[in-house]
């Protein structure tokens, strides 16, 4: 039996050791017992057989001994970065021709997932199955079907050298101005940063840098029961180094940015809005909508009694305890209702009292109070049990709601 082998022995080594008839010159070989695979020559229509790329009879199942000569072809193109292959999947005519076609792709695919994990570009690579349409052998020997059953890399192009792709700008980030001072205080961004100041505030700012640069006035946003409400203004900084400023009027309003190089530095995300300790501010300022019914009586708006300031209490969301009918008090304080939440008995009247310098609207639906200033203070009377959402009509991040107990 062993005679019989050796002659069919013979040509399979042979076949493994050269290439697929071909074109190709110098410097596009495949991989001998005497030398190494080489791409770097080869030229449109150059084809290469990786004979020692195996499978699993049937299967798409790279055999270990395969890897080698794959790690060889991924490392040639990477050398070869411009350079486009298709792997080739061909088979024997055993079994039927559609079978055999996807049997062939599913191969060449294996090969081309392989030289992907394996760092190639994968532009530079495509997988085709060709079945047995191309036999290179009689199928109708053993040492046919053995030398039909390949994988091939093809020279099919040359990719296009792309245009470098310019580098992401760093995303905007945000400077809030509320209660007379911009926060945060200090801000450090990569070089290229957009940076946006936003005003909380009742009144607007002129901003100057050290190095002499004017953004401009700085309106109030976001107050749509005010006239004058405008735009942030910003400033994109495209050089590093450390922007002190400071508005000319009010000069608790100042702050710093400090400019790194890109490679320094990298900011995802802008920072939280630390201004306010209220829980319910959304740096987004997104609003909600409010319910309009339910009202039993007028607000009553009691002007510049000038009492003297409550105590603020720490913001909650906690659901103050109900109170039973007659009196309850909201403070207005650090661009918070406190309590947030507040539960009375049916009948209770509501006192709402601003103790803080910006002026507040409380407004339940269609209606609203005036503009309270400091000292200010208004009443609801609530007879129907409910909930009753509120917000303030100039800081719509402001909210809260009286729950009234039957």
């Amino acid at each position: 039996m062993k005679t019989h082998l050796k002659p069919l022995l013979l040509p399979l080594l042979l076949m493994a050791a050269l290439p697929l008839p071909s074109s190709a010159g110098a410097g596009c070989t495949a991989p001998t017992s005497s030398s190494a695979l080489e791409l770097g020559g080869c030229m449109a229509g150059d084809s290469l057989i990786l004979r020692d790329v195996k499978f699993d009879t049937d299967k798409a199942t790279l055999k270990p001994h395969s890897i080698g000569l794959l790690q060889q072809v991924a490392s040639e193109l990477k050398k070869n970065p411009s350079m486009k292959v298709a792997i080739q999947g061909h088979t024997d005519a055993v079994g039927g021709a559609d079978y055999n076609q996807a049997l062939s792709l599913q191969r060449a695919s294996a090969v081309v997932d392989f030289l992907i994990g394996a760092g190639v570009n994968p532009a530079q690579l495509e997988s085709q199955g060709l079945g047995e349409s191309q036999p290179m052998a009689d199928n109708a020997t053993a040492v046919g079907r053995a030398l039909n059953r390949r994988v091939e890399l093809a020279l099919i192009g040359t990719l296009k050298p792309q245009a470098p792709v310019a580098a992401e700008p760093p995303p905007p980030q945000t400077v809030y101005i509320s209660t007379f001072h911009a926060k945060p205080s200090t801000l450090t961004v990569p070089v290229g940063t957009e940076v946006v100041w936003k005003n909380y505030d009742e009144t607007s700012y002129d901003i100057t840098f050290s190095d002499g640069v004017k953004i401009g006035r700085i309106w109030t946003i976001g107050n749509e029961a005010l006239p004058w409400g405008g735009s942030p203004a910003s400033r994109t900084f495209d050089q590093p180094g450390e922007y002190t400023y400071q508005c000319a009027v009010t000069k608790a309003v100042n702050g710093k940015i400090i400019v790194k190089p890109v490679d320094e530095i990298k900011v995802t995300e802008a920072p939280a809005f630390p201004g306010h300790t209220t829980s319910t501010y959304k740096a987004e300022q997104t609003s909600k909508p409010y319910n309009s019914g339910g009202y039993s009586a007028p607000l009553q708006h009691t002007s510049h009694q000038h009492s003297a300031p409550a105590t603020a209490a720490a913001p909650t969301t906690a659901a103050a305890p109900a109170a039973p009918s007659g009196t309850a008090a909201v403070s207005i304080d650090r661009h918070a209702f406190s309590p947030e939440r507040l539960v009375v008995a049916k009948g209770s009247t509501v006192t709402w009292t601003n103790n803080e310098m910006s002026r507040h609207i409380v407004v339940f639906g269609t209606r609203q109070s005036d503009a309270l200033r400091k000292g200010d203070s208004f009443s609801r009377v609530f007879e129907q049990p409910g909930e009753y959402p509120y917000h303030c009509g100039m800081h719509k991040y402001m909210t809260g709601t009286v729950v009234v107990e039957g």
